[in-house]
Formats: C-alpha cells, sequence, structure tokens
C-alpha cells in the first residue's frame, strides 16, 4: 500500500501534449535581411510566444492573421498585434543575399554627437598669418584686421593707418608742422589734417613755425566751458569777464590727439579801471606762461573805453610752455583786490595751439 502511495503520478494529459510535441516537428526559418520572419515557437493552438525585450536593429513585415516560426543565426525578439507580426534582429542573419553580415546598427554616428557648426573654423582673416585672406584688403591689414600703412592696398579711408584710401593707402599729416615739413611754402590758413586717422579742418600758423590751432574764441557769442562763463561789452567788443577780487576762470582744451611737444596761448587782457602795481596771469596746466602788472597810466591806457571813469586798455600776451598730452587746462586770473566798480580784467581773442 505504501509503494502504491509513492509511486509517481503521470496525467494523461500530458502524455497527450508530449506526443503532440513530438509528432510535430520544429521548422528552421531563414531570415534574410528585409523580409519578414516570425518570432518564437509554433504552439498546437497557433498563437506565438511574445519575446521580452527588443535589441538594437529592427526588420519588419506584416501579413494577414498570426504567424509562427523562429528567427536563426542570432536572437529575434518580437511582438505581435492583431494582424501584425514585428520582428527585430540582433547581430548577423543567414541568409543574407551578400554574403556577409549586416551592418550592426549600434556602430553608427549618434546625431547627438556631430560636430557643432558654431564650432568649425573661422574663415575670416587671421591678420597674422602674412596671408591676405578673409576680409583683409592688403596682407595682415584692413578690413576686421589692423589698419594698413602708406601704399598698400585699400577698399575704404578705414582701412589705412591715415586714414585716406584711393586704391592705396594715401600719406597723410597729423599735424601743420608735417605739412610745413612735407611742403616748406604751405601759406597760413585752414589746412586739413589726419591725427587720429580722420579728417580735421584746423588753422595752420606756418609762418609762425607750423604751429597748430586748435582752439579760439572771440567770445562774441559765447564762453563755453569756462568756469565763470560771463561775458560783458566794452564799447562794441566782447570778452570773458569781468574778473576781479583775486578770481579766475579756466578750460579744458581738447587737442584732438595732434602730436607736439610745445604748447602756445595767445590773446587779449583787459586792463580795466584803477589798477594799483596789481596783476594778470596766464596759467597753462597751473604753470604760470604770462603775467602783467599795471597801475594806472602806466601799461598803455589812453583812454576810458568802458565801466569806471578810468583809462583802460588792451594788453596782448603769449605764453608757451612743453607739453606732449591730449589736452591742457588754460586759466586766467587776477591778484586784484577790490569790486569790479573799481577795478577788474577780463579775456579777449584766445588761441590755443600746438606744435
Amino acid at each position: 500500500m505504501l509503494r502504491a502511495l509513492l509511486r509517481p503520478s503521470v496525467s494523461p494529459l500530458l502524455f497527450v501534449t508530449l506526443a503532440s510535441v513530438a509528432a510535430s516537428p520544429l521548422a528552421c526559418t531563414n531570415f534574410v535581411e528585409g523580409e519578414s520572419s516570425t518570432a518564437g515557437l509554433g504552439t498546437s493552438d497557433g498563437s506565438t510566444t511574445e519575446a521580452s525585450s527588443e535589441s538594437e536593429g529592427t526588420s519588419s513585415s506584416t501579413s494577414a492573421g498570426t504567424s509562427s516560426g523562429s528567427g536563426s543565426a542570432g536572437s529575434t525578439t518580437g511582438s505581435t498585434s492583431a494582424g501584425t507580426t514585428t520582428t527585430t534582429t540582433t547581430g548577423s542573419t543567414t541568409g543574407d543575399p551578400t554574403g556577409g553580415p549586416t551592418t550592426d546598427p549600434s556602430s553608427t554616428t549618434d546625431p547627438s554627437s556631430t560636430t557643432d557648426p558654431s564650432s568649425t573654423t573661422d574663415p575670416g582673416a587671421t591678420c597674422d598669418d602674412e596671408v591676405q585672406n578673409g576680409d583683409e584688403t592688403d596682407v595682415d591689414c584692413g578690413g576686421s584686421c589692423s589698419p594698413c600703412g602708406v601704399d598698400q592696398m585699400c577698399n575704404v579711408d578705414v582701412d589705412c593707418e591715415s586714414g585716406l584710401c584711393d586704391a592705396v593707402c594715401q600719406w597723410t599729416p597729423h599735424s601743420c608742422l608735417d605739412l610745413l615739413m612735407a611742403d616748406p611754402n604751405a601759406g597760413d590758413g585752414t589746412h586739413t589734417i589726419y591725427p587720429q586717422g580722420g579728417p580735421l579742418d584746423v588753422k595752420c600758423d606756418m609762418s609762425g613755425g607750423g604751429w597748430t590751432c586748435v582752439y579760439a574764441n572771440d567770445f562774441e557769442e559765447d564762453a563755453e566751458g569756462w568756469s565763470a562763463p560771463t561775458i560783458e561789452g566794452c564799447g562794441d567788443n566782447k570778452f570773458l569777464g569781468r574778473i576781479f577780487n583775486k578770481g579766475e576762470s579756466h578750460r579744458d582744451i581738447e587737442l584732438f590727439g595732434v602730436p607736439h611737444t610745445e604748447i602756445r596761448a595767445t590773446g587779449s587782457v583787459l586792463v580795466l579801471d584803477s589798477w594799483d602795481n596789481e596783476h594778470a596771469y596766464i596759467k597753462i596746466d597751473g604753470t604760470e606762461v604770462w603775467s602783467k602788472a599795471c597801475s594806472v597810466g602806466q601799461c598803455g591806457q589812453t583812454k576810458n573805453l568802458c565801466f569806471a571813469g578810468w583809462w583802460d586798455t588792451y594788453i596782448s600776451f603769449t605764453g608757451t610752455k612743453a607739453h606732449n598730452t591730449g589736452t591742457a587746462t588754460l586759466q586766467i586770473s587776477t591778484d586784484l583786490n577790490e569790486s569790479k566798480d573799481n577795478e577788474s580784467t577780463g579775456l579777449d581773442n584766445v588761441e590755443v595751439c600746438v606744435k
């Protein structure tokens, strides 16, 4: 009895199933790239075994109903839906008409790793390779590079150090002194110079040695830029002032990049009313370049020009000093110590030049 209980039990249904399997030999289906193949083993009820995952590289086909079979030479995976079978293959397959392995899709370049077009080499000018390239107008100059020298090729004025282009860069003077050295017969008057590459019309004092005059004011219209910008009249003339009781007025003068080693200020100082051996001073950058002391009747006063009943006069001045910076400060001051009704001074016809 105990032996009968331990005898293994075999289900009749299992015998039937095993017999069915043995009676149906497995069919091998050759898969050719581009053709369809079923994935999984055929079953007695016509259903397919669905693969659990997909791998790189795919081929697909559509057929009516449900297909069965198995891929060969490499694993195949796929899934089926109503009326459609999709097969995914990995690696190489047998039956390739070319006789070689199919391309491994994993070896293709990831589109995200392609070269960024913005990182490509700029085809523009290099400016230092001794070759004319990009937008250069001559070798390593012009265009987006530094300006070209005289006689080098150019397209526009800014291609040239001189600021003047006529197919090639032209020589241009940077000061009136440059003009005078190039042409000793150059006359006084207005000339065009190129101190910073661009043209600048200036008055040139050629007879005085090639001075470039960069500022002038007769104060008939304005006193722009002066610290005490009052304008008063004396007869038919206007001037900067009146300056009195130890007062002063000054202005910064722009020199426009004109190369120079000296600066000169010229003009007229007014002696008005009752000076008592008192002074007017002209200074450049704080350095006194001219002064004059006067008393009543001792500086050429011959008549009463304006204001109180004392005689008055204009005195011309010239003051120079060594200089090489881009701006200069011009100042008029006085040591007069009374009200402007008794004694005062002023500035007229001022001009600043450099050389």
